[in-house]
């Protein structure tokens, strides 16, 4: 509000009667918007001074739908890890260049240290679920599918904060069950627009990933003793067989030879 009332021309502080999520949340910022372009933050994150900036040139200078950005993580005042990308520009009516963005970009679940093009969310009806966490799947992964074109900037300018004591750090199973609820989601807008024909392979990659090895991965937690739950196990696995019947040839799953995918894949042999 103290920035607000110091910027009144820059920022508009909205003051929702109730408590909502994030998701929602957005969606308000969404409706409210009026520039040209979007962008979020995490309330706890920080950014370089010039993100927005040389985000917004490539967004102008190319007419983008989106753009996006390496980043940092940190801890207090130490940088824990520096993520830097190939810069790029994706053509994304080229086939090619859409499985390799698919790839590359699938399983970022996070919408920060990116830009969108307003016009591009609205004719798209892009929004973000409400009450779920994982909504930046939902959001990003339906970005993706639906851009033209998009350009990424090597640098690392958006500063993620590691809280030892935030929601990520004390995820458990049933938590990650929301990225295997929102991958399905995904995959029913995505089939019901058939925007999935002719990237299937890419995507099965996307949804094994997001929907299967994720919560499998936060199932077992060692400090606690939680072990495999054979229940949700099932569920999983039954789930991605339906999908995609053909998950166990998919040459992109198979080209990882390391023991970590290969104990993901032991779990789709159960009967």
């Amino acid at each position: 509000e103290q920035y607000e009332r110091k910027y009144p021309e820059n920022i508009l502080f909205i003051k929702c009667e109730s408590k909502v999520g994030v998701g929602e949340a957005r969606n308000i910022g969404l409706d409210y918007a009026s520039g040209k372009y979007i962008a979020f933050v995490d309330a706890d994150d920080r950014m370089n001074p010039y993100m927005l900036q040389k985000l917004y040139e490539k967004m102008a200078l190319y007419e983008l739908d989106m753009a996006g950005c390496g980043y940092q993580s940190f801890c207090g005042a130490d940088i824990l890890e520096k993520f830097i990308y190939t810069e790029r520009m994706y053509h994304l009516r080229i086939k090619e260049e859409k499985k390799e963005f698919i790839l590359e970009q699938g399983t970022k679940n996070a919408v920060w240290a990116h830009m969108y093009k307003k016009a591009f969310l609205d004719e798209h009806h892009i929004l973000f679920p409400k009450e779920t966490y994982m909504e930046d799947l939902f959001f990003h992964q339906l970005c993706i599918m639906q851009a033209e074109s998009y350009y990424e900037i090597a640098e690392p300018l958006y500063y993620y904060r590691i809280n030892p004591k935030g929601i990520m750090q004390q995820i458990d199973s049933h938590y990650f069950m929301d990225s295997f609820r929102m991958q399905n989601a995904v995959y029913d807008v995505l089939e019901d627009n058939g925007l999935q024909k002719g990237f299937e392979e890419e995507l099965a990659v996307i949804f094994y990933v997001q929907a299967f090895v994720t919560p499998l991965k936060y199932m077992k937690n060692e400090t606690n003793g939680i072990q495999w739950d054979e229940n949700l196990l099932t569920v999983l696995r039954n789930t991605l067989l339906r999908r995609f019947p053909d998950i166990r040839k998919n040459i992109y799953i198979l080209s990882d030879e390391s023991e970590y995918n290969k104990q993901f894949l032991r779990f789709l042999e159960k009967d």
